[in-house]
């Protein structure tokens, strides 16, 4: 049982969020009063205020197009033409595009500059990580294949 800070009703923990920093492990605000004060947020206008900040951070797609070409040298049209050739997937999980939150990553060598294809993020990132070099991927396979 736990007394909610913004009602002082006592109630079950079920009716409060769980938060892993919290000491019981519960948010002091019942599921209920957080709901309340979601409605008044809303009716006030937060909504309106992310969506604000939303577009103000989106980026439109002539600035996407413009940074393709200069960080790759990829017109919008090329790039197209590698997603189609990968049919819509990062070529190393073969995560397809529509199951990602965001579009696959243009991927490079970092010493010749030379485009190799689209990859998810993870992978991207992950590729990275290994500095592009096939010793450490390989001794990673090697690690993962002798501990599991």
């Amino acid at each position: 049982m736990k007394k909610c800070s913004r009602c002082g009703e006592t109630k079950t923990l079920d009716d409060f969020p769980k938060h892993k920093q919290c000491r019981d492990g519960h948010i002091g605000v019942c599921k209920l009063c957080r709901y309340d004060d979601r409605k008044k947020w809303l009716k006030n206008g937060g909504n309106k205020r992310d969506a604000a900040i939303a577009r103000k951070y989106r980026t439109t797609r002539k600035e996407k197009e413009s940074r393709l070409m200069r960080e790759y040298g990829l017109s919008s049209a090329e790039w197209q033409i590698l997603f189609d050739g990968q049919k819509g997937k990062c070529l190393i999980c073969d995560t397809y595009q529509a199951d990602l939150k965001q579009t696959l990553n243009v991927d490079h060598c970092h010493t010749t500059g030379r485009v190799r294809g689209l990859l998810c993020g993870p992978c991207n990132q992950a590729l990275g990580i290994m500095r592009d070099d096939r010793n450490i991927v390989l001794r990673m396979v090697k690690y993962i294949d002798g501990h599991c």
